[in-house]
């Protein structure tokens, strides 16, 4: 448990520091030239994966098979769909970042500020006891 706590505030800690890093202008942004049908590809990608894994990751514990896998008492799977749970939330966080000051478009920064809002929804909790 411990472990995905520690996973968790290190990824959150490497992301606020590359944010620091771009508002500060140690490193440049805006370096990602595409064109403007790329760029409309690019944002209508990541939209459509906001929409389908944020319901998603938040449900995944209610669906009959992951459920079933949780109700047996392993504790590996808890923590194998808790960790991809999480893992997946923070890539997609750490992915609209990166597009945000690679192209400087607030469409991106704003589906990483939905991602994050997110965060606490897939924070680790207690291991189940069985």
């Amino acid at each position: 448990m411990n472990k995905l706590r520690i996973i968790f505030w290190c990824v959150l800690a490497i992301e606020l520091a590359g944010i620091a890093l771009m508002e500060t202008n140690e490193q440049l942004s805006g370096l990602l030239s595409i064109s403007t049908e790329a760029e409309y590809a690019l944002i209508s990608c990541m939209e459509m994966l906001a929409l389908v894994s944020i319901p998603t990751l938040l449900k995944l514990f209610k669906f009959n098979w992951v459920r079933k896998q949780l109700e047996s008492g392993d504790q590996r799977a808890w923590l194998g769909w808790t960790l991809f749970r999480m893992s997946v939330m923070l890539l997609l966080v750490m992915a609209n970042t990166a597009l945000y000051y690679a192209t400087i478009n607030t469409t991106f920064g704003y589906l990483a500020l939905i991602h994050a809002v997110c965060l606490p929804f897939v924070y680790p909790q207690e291991e189940p006891t069985t």
